[in-house]
């Protein structure tokens, strides 16, 4: 089980062949977090893509900062960029 750290954040969760959670990383801010798209390499890395409005490596650039982690197949963290900010304008 794993606590919300804050509005939104992201989390991948690694199971058996038989479908029993065996591990969960969580990672976020206390402000709006998600992760957009997981992916695997060939050697099982576990690779998240999202967006963050909080600090999640760094100062936010402002807006929505973009982010990529890499997790390795025990799910420890090894890499955590973030990429570019955007800003979100609705023209209504």
């Amino acid at each position: 089980m794993v606590t919300n750290k804050g509005n939104y954040d992201g989390f991948i969760r690694k199971y058996d062949p038989n479908g029993n959670a065996l591990q969960a990383r969580q990672f976020g801010t206390v402000d709006f977090d998600r992760g957009d798209k997981v992916t695997l390499d060939a050697n099982n890395n576990v690779y998240v893509a999202g967006s963050t409005q909080g600090n999640m490596q760094g100062v936010n650039k402002g807006g929505l900062d973009v982010y990529i982690r890499k997790y390795i197949p025990k799910l420890v963290k090894k890499l955590c960029n973030l990429e570019l900010s955007i800003q979100v304008k609705l023209f209504l």
